[in-house]
């Protein structure tokens, strides 16, 4: 879809213009991570009995967006 349909639908909470604190910024990273962690882990479950390669794909990347969401969230702790 277009980029405006996509921000206009999208879960993922929007960041403000301008400058933001360092600890704002890791906070909306991390929680536009959660999201799309979650949205993953739907198409995970539902991809697997038909689509079991897709699967093994999708498994792979949520592992890494919940190793980059550890990270920052340690970061901020």
């Amino acid at each position: 879809g277009r980029s405006a349909t996509v921000a206009k639908e999208t879960a993922i909470q929007s960041v403000p213009d301008g400058w933001i604190k360092d600890t704002d910024a890791v906070k909306a990273l991390v929680d536009a991570l959660g999201v799309v962690i979650g949205r993953m882990r739907e198409r995970i479950e539902v991809t697997d009995a038909p689509d079991p390669v897709t699967q093994d794909i999708l498994i792979s990347l949520t592992a890494d967006l919940e190793k980059h969401a550890w990270m920052f969230q340690a970061e901020s702790a």
